[in-house]
């Protein structure tokens, strides 16, 4: 090979060496820019996530539960009372609040009370009409009103805390002692009765609870003395009036077998809360209540089965139902 070839074939690997480097080099600086983006959108992401992660929290702290008004329901045969809260709720954007969050004093989630719903149920009481809130309360609004359903398990106990795991705002507290709300407007309608001649005329009577004598009322709220051997029981009857025509309880009687008739108190007898239905003229739907005392010193009537015998003011409508108390 002559010193020219030698030349030539010198300069080509010179040549080829150095587009080897550059193309290596390139390369390079490609790697570094792809690993420095990545680490950017990394840094963007944990931000983003951390950002999002204040905003909740930030949220959860200015929501606020309020109670405007509260029954307190203690019923006879119950084991635990419950409470009816109204609570307004406040958000600063659509409400979606999990009742999880709630838990009372007694360890109960008001959002983990189907135990005691269903043995509401079992006795005949019904929160339907209430329409308490389930296990998440929702709305397309900041603020809303909502019924909930507080049971407690103490039901001698004069207080009822409920805690918030989101913020003290969202804490709610009862006082207990003044229940005077028995259950009977929750209580399932179970008697119908409909004379054949009037077919459009329906009475309902709901099965009696116990009323405290001391809460018994008559002519200007005044007391209602009786004897330290009575026991008053409220039969809440229900009437829709044929058309056309009014419906009007002029006297009735339950009949106990042999247990004797007692006749229902006269119209003015009542409570704080219950009308007696005596003399009230319905012409299109009504209720109100039928108010039975019996003698019992010993307390050893347990539960009567009867018929409760009523009177109108039109003989045509007289009606006989099924009845029981105790």
């Amino acid at each position: 090979m002559n010193d020219t070839k030698k030349r030539n074939m010198k300069i080509l690997w010179i040549a080829v060496l150095a587009i080897a480097v550059t193309a290596g080099c390139i390369a390079l600086i490609v790697l570094n820019q792809n690993k420095n983006n990545n680490t950017d959108a990394s840094s963007s992401a944990s931000a983003s996530s951390s950002a999002s992660a204040s905003a909740s929290a930030d949220t959860a702290s200015e929501i606020s539960v309020k109670c405007n008004s509260y029954s307190v329901y203690t019923l006879d045969d119950t084991d635990f009372g419950f409470v009816i809260a109204k609570a307004h709720v406040k958000a600063p954007s659509a409400i979606s609040l999990d009742l999880d969050h709630f838990t009372t004093e007694d360890g109960i989630k008001l959002s983990a009370v189907s135990e005691y719903t269903e043995a509401l149920n079992e006795k005949g009481y019904s929160l339907e009409t209430l329409k308490t809130a389930d296990a998440i309360i929702t709305s397309s609004d900041t603020e809303t009103d909502i019924n909930l359903f507080i049971p407690y398990k103490n039901k001698d106990a004069e207080t009822l805390k409920v805690t918030c795991d989101l913020n003290a705002n969202c804490d709610l507290s009862f006082n207990l002692s003044s229940s005077d709300h028995t259950g009977e407007a929750l209580k399932k309608k179970t008697e119908t009765a409909a004379p054949t001649e009037q077919s459009a005329l329906s009475v309902t009577i709901d099965h009696a609870s116990e009323i405290d004598p001391e809460k018994v009322l008559t002519d200007n709220d005044e007391a209602y003395f009786l004897p330290s051997t009575a026991r008053v029981f409220g039969f809440h009857v229900h009437v829709t009036a044929p058309s056309g025509q009014s419906v009007q309880i002029v006297s009735a009687s339950f009949d106990g077998g042999e247990n004797g008739i007692v006749q229902a108190e006269k119209a003015s007898v009542h409570t704080s809360v219950q009308a007696s239905i005596i003399n009230q003229s319905i012409s299109d739907t009504g209720d109100g209540y039928l108010f039975i005392i019996l003698l019992d010193p010993g307390h050893t009537i347990s539960s009567i089965n009867g018929t409760m015998n009523l009177q109108m003011n039109d003989a045509s409508q007289n009606a006989s139902l099924e009845a029981s108390l105790g």
